[in-house]
């Protein structure tokens, strides 16, 4: 079964079609559903069945590199001012292609940056992965911190920034943004003081290389070696058409491969790297994107999306962060987009409970730029009207997991009024709100709270 170009998805579900033995462990005992997708080189073929072009064996093609080159072209890029600086306070230096050598340096006293204010440098948002896999991973420490900054090989590198590393060579850019070496992991007051300017390290950079396609950073991004089969085709009805069109397997319908979604929606829902807390607000402040799908390759600018071979993407799951910039939208819109990304960020999974608040207040801050920010809530409209979305998988819960569901969560992170105090996905409604002045709209209206026992 083929499909037209607005989906280029064949699902197939295998069936256990024998009865299973008793104490038969060889057997089946579930049906699987793959994912396979269906592309063509152009040609009659391919416009007579409605195929896209494949994705290029290597991520980093010279197709590709253009494609990224000639969107940021016609892209501008705004630089906003760090607390004074206009760098992160490290940054790596990659190098330049062909060589193995980088090192981390400290932007306010190295000379390259003080003659500049105008140095590009890329952000990396990744998925840092399980504890067994992301206590291996390549960091900064005290102990380590003037080992990083003398050099350190590109084979040291954990797999993921290997790719990183590779990617922003490839694009000419020399320094690199990445929170597990610019930021020294054991030493918490370095840790507080740049957490609170990730947002603006992701907003500032020349662009943020995103990947989807990694769920660890003990896996790269750049490769590919899908299961490929090449069927050729006559057509029965135009004898005139002929040719041959790929088969490319993505991988099973599970939590992470939606038989529904195509590639781009995958990436920026469902994949591990989509599920992640801190990547909101990386994602949506960044004025560019690079996506690095299971499928292809994605850049995303304030014009839109362009894919790679020109494959038909639903923008609608493409916001970037500029629609969300002060003054870009009238208050209540403004207001409602912040409620729906809150929406969103509950359904996300942090390492730490700590991080609720510091992954999601650059977003918050940026939104409401000069407004007063306090537990998750915006003044003067602090929105109480939200409700627990506790789930249960077969859509029942218990009266004992409801009850574990409302308890004061330990660690203590926000007060029980506020969402951020729940540990599962909250709701703010419908969304038929309008925000009022009590002074002009409602003049005989008194607000008061109290704490009934």
């Amino acid at each position: 079964m083929l499909l037209p170009q607005a989906s280029q998805q064949v699902n197939f579900t295998l069936e256990n079609m024998g009865k299973t033995k008793e104490g038969d462990d060889d057997s089946i005992h579930t049906d699987a559903e793959l994912v396979i997708l269906t592309s063509s080189v152009l040609g009659r073929c391919a416009q007579w069945l409605g195929i896209q072009s494949p994705p290029w064996d290597d991520a980093l093609c010279t197709e590709n590199l253009q494609m990224i080159s000639k969107e940021f072209e016609r892209s501008n890029h705004i630089r906003t001012s760090l607390n004074g600086a206009t760098y992160p306070t490290r940054l790596i230096d990659v190098g330049v292609e062909g060589t193995d050598f980088c090192r981390l340096v400290e932007t306010k006293s190295d000379p390259v940056f003080a003659q500049s204010t105008d140095i590009q440098y890329a952000t990396l948002s990744y998925c840092w992965g399980p504890p067994e896999e992301s206590s291996r991973q390549f960091k900064t420490e005290t102990s380590s911190l003037e080992e990083r900054m003398r050099g350190f090989g590109v084979d040291q590198a954990s797999p993921i920034l290997q790719d990183a590393i590779r990617v922003t060579r490839a694009l000419g850019i020399r320094y690199l943004w990445v929170d597990a070496v610019c930021i020294i992991q054991d030493d918490k007051q370095d840790w507080y003081r740049e957490s609170s300017q990730i947002s603006l390290i992701f907003q500032n950079s020349t662009l943020t290389i995103c990947t989807p396609a990694s769920s660890s950073c003990q896996e790269g991004f750049l490769k590919r070696n899908w299961t490929t089969t090449r069927i050729g085709f006559q057509s029965s009805i135009n004898e005139a058409v002929s040719g041959s069109y790929t088969l490319r397997l993505v991988g099973e319908v599970n939590d992470y491969f939606h038989a529904t979604s195509d590639g781009m929606s995958h990436a920026l829902i469902y994949s591990p790297w989509a599920m992640r807390g801190w990547i909101l607000q990386e994602y949506e402040l960044s004025q560019r994107a690079l996506v690095f799908a299971n499928t292809k390759l994605h850049v995303i600018t304030e014009h839109g999306v362009q894919s790679e071979a020109n494959e038909t993407v639903d923008t609608s799951e493409c916001t970037r962060g500029t629609s969300f910039l002060p003054g870009s939208r009238n208050e209540l819109n403004r207001y409602l987009n912040f409620l729906s990304l809150v929406e969103n960020y509950s359904t996300m999974k942090l390492t730490h409970r700590s991080d609720k608040f510091p992954a999601i207040s650059g977003l918050a801050r940026r939104l409401f730029s000069g407004g007063a920010y306090h537990a998750g809530h915006m003044l003067p409209h602090i929105d109480l009207f939200w409700t627990s979305e506790l789930r249960h998988p077969a859509d029942r819960i218990t009266r004992e997991a409801l009850v574990e569901g409302l308890k004061s969560q330990d660690p203590y992170v926000a007060p029980s009024w506020s969402w951020a105090s729940r540990n599962h996905p909250v709701n703010f409604g419908d969304g038929r709100l309008r925000l009022v002045s009590q002074e002009s709209d409602f003049p005989n209206i008194r607000t008061e709270c109290r704490v009934v026992v």
